[in-house]
């Protein structure tokens, strides 16, 4: 998955370094993060990301964390400018086929802080403009003192399997609906990639649940099943939503008989381990989970 980057060692102790000119500097326009333009992912430098970008000398530059003893920044702004040639705005799921893994996963991480960053500019209490502490990963309001945490989403992503004839519940989802089978927020951008894309049953925790509660409950909404047997299967974060997503497995309990959700559902069928296609290569939990089940460990 994403964050399996051994023998890469991520650190996200936060201390209020200053960016040198060999640290890794994340750009981002919009969402879209600033890569050098050559087969293998490259980030820039700081000094790079001056020269292609022309930054100012005056450049507040934002530690985020550090993989091994390379420390990484990012820019709170979305940059308008175009790059110098050589280098490209990448949409940020390209980052889900790039390598190195690390790398792919520095850009994703900072990409969740870049947008919490960017989206908390001024307080939600009183309207004033936040800072940021120097202790800690925190915006701080000074006028009220509100204090603002990195915003992280639970989602739970669910193999419901049919014991009785060996099968995996997958889903396809409606191309109308923003979504995406790994990011509850985003799923349109599956209906665009060619072929058949299988998803899994997933959706948010809510207010007052447990993630098992709110299995049960994704699971009866979108496809009207109900399930038994729910137990924890592996997690991870998934910077493209700002979530953190609880793999669940569990089995069907009583009829098979779907009954879709069609607003944010287009099929729901149930699979034999041999109809999957091989997803070893995927960063995500939904593509372990389905890779677990095709190959006999789940």
């Amino acid at each position: 998955m994403i964050q399996d980057i051994a023998p890469h060692k991520y650190h996200l102790e936060y201390a209020p370094y200053k960016a040198k000119e060999e640290d890794i500097v994340l750009i981002y326009q919009r969402n879209n993060v600033l890569v050098k333009n050559e087969e293998a992912l490259r980030l820039p430098t700081r000094k790079e990301a001056e020269e292609v970008l022309g930054l100012r000398e005056d450049t507040e530059y934002y530690f985020l964390f550090s993989i091994d003893e390379t420390r990484f920044f990012t820019v709170p702004e979305s940059m308008e400018k175009e790059p110098a040639e050589g280098w490209m705005f990448m949409p940020p799921m390209m980052l889900r086929t790039a390598r190195p893994l690390y790398l792919s996963y520095a850009a994703a991480t900072a990409s969740h802080l870049f947008n919490w960053y960017r989206n908390n500019k001024f307080c939600g209490r009183c309207g004033q403009p936040m800072i940021r502490s120097e202790k800690e990963r925190m915006l701080m309001c000074p006028a009220c003192h509100n204090m603002v945490y990195p915003r992280i989403s639970p989602s739970v992503i669910i193999g419901v399997v049919d014991r009785e004839k060996n099968r995996l519940l997958v889903t396809q989802y409606n191309p109308n609906h923003v979504s995406d089978p790994n990011d509850p927020t985003a799923r349109r951008r599956e209906a665009r990639r060619p072929g058949v894309h299988y998803a899994l049953v997933a959706g948010y925790i809510e207010i007052g649940e447990s993630g098992e509660m709110c299995v049960e409950r994704e699971v009866f909404e979108e496809v009207g099943l109900k399930v038994k047997n729910i137990r924890y299967w592996g997690s991870q974060p998934w910077a493209f939503s700002s979530s953190f997503l609880v793999g669940y497995v569990c089995d069907l309990s009583g009829s098979d008989q779907i009954r879709l959700q069609e607003d944010e559902l287009s099929q729901a069928v149930f699979v034999r381990p041999e109809e999957l296609p091989d997803r070893s290569f995927d960063i995500s939990l939904t593509s372990a989970i389905m890779e677990a089940f095709r190959t006999g460990q789940i």
